[in-house]
C-alpha cells in the first residue's frame, strides 16, 4: 500500500511516499496531488521516493503523467532519494 505525505518546504511542495507504486488507486493519486498542487499555483514539486521499494511500469506511467502535468503548467517537478532498485526500473523503461 503507498501513502503519500504532503509537507512544504519554502515554496516547494513536498510530496513523501511509502510504499510500491503499482498503478493501482493509490499510486493513481500521486497524480491527483501533483495536479491538485499546480491548479493551487505551487510552481516546484519535490518527490521523495527514499520510502519506495518497488514500482512496475505502471507506476512509472503515473509518474511520468504527473511530470506531464507540471511541464504543461510551467511548473517544476523533480525527484529523488530513488533506491537502486526503482533507479533501476526507471533507467531499463528510459526514464532517467
Amino acid at each position: 500500500m503507498l501513502t503519500i505525505a504532503k509537507r512544504t518546504e519554502g515554496d516547494i511542495l513536498v510530496l513523501d511516499l511509502n510504499g510500491k507504486i503499482d498503478g493501482g488507486p493509490e499510486a493513481r493519486a500521486i497524480q491527483d496531488e501533483v495536479k491538485e498542487a499546480l491548479g493551487e499555483g505551487t510552481g516546484k514539486v519535490l518527490i521523495n521516493m527514499q520510502g519506495v521499494p518497488w514500482i512496475n511500469s505502471l507506476g512509472v506511467g503515473i509518474l511520468i503523467a504527473a511530470f506531464v502535468s507540471a511541464k504543461r503548467s510551467n511548473a517544476q517537478l523533480k525527484m529523488y532519494g530513488a533506491t537502486s532498485r526503482v533507479e533501476a526500473v526507471l533507467n531499463t523503461i528510459g526514464v532517467i
